[in-house]
């Protein structure tokens, strides 16, 4: 519950082909802590699992962006899955730049390179944010998250074309978020 100034509302549905999306912090780290907590670490000094159990949403982000960002939302379900509520409310495309994603620490010592990305694509839990925003942008949004010791990277650009694709041809269809209806990830 809350109020938000009349036209600052960040939104699912206000991305434009031509915006860049990207996200705060790091991916993967919720479902990489997850795979150890069900190996048995209890250590809550591992990042990965801190990052599990200590979730830290970015509520001072979401506000700092306000009136910046032309779409955005917290990654819980996945960054695809909820990349999907971004595309399908804004009627857009995505190409995402796996290269590009910014993993957890240790994510990918911990679990391998295709583990790993599989939890940052659809692992969930991560509550960072997922933002579009204007090419033209990203410095002050950067700039804005700054003073809260938050990254803001850049992982790919909408389009019109609808769907969602890998800058490098990489098959996305193996990398599903979770889903609601069925309680669990594919």
């Amino acid at each position: 519950m809350g109020e938000v100034p009349v036209g600052e509302a960040l939104t699912r549905s206000g991305a434009q082909a031509g915006d860049v999306i990207a996200v705060t912090g790091a991916l993967g780290g919720g479902a990489g802590g997850l795979a150890l907590w069900q190996r048995g670490e209890r250590d809550l000094a591992h990042p990965l699992l801190s990052r599990y159990l200590l979730p830290q949403p970015r509520l001072a982000a979401g506000l700092a962006l306000r009136g910046l960002a032309t779409a955005g939302l917290d990654i819980s379900d996945g960054l695809l899955a909820d990349l999907a509520h971004i595309r399908d409310a804004s009627q857009v495309g995505a190409v995402i730049a796996l290269d590009a994603l910014p993993l957890a620490d240790e994510l990918e010592s911990t679990l391998g390179r295709e583990a790993a990305l599989k939890a940052a694509l659809s692992g969930g839990d991560d509550y960072e944010l997922l933002v579009t925003l204007g090419a033209d942008d990203v410095a002050e949004a950067q700039q804005r998250l700054a003073p809260l010791g938050l990254s803001l990277t850049v992982i790919g650009h909408c389009c019109e074309a609808l769907g969602v694709s890998a800058s490098d041809q990489s098959e996305l269809s193996d990398y599903a978020g979770w889903q609601h209806f069925s309680g669990e990830t594919p």
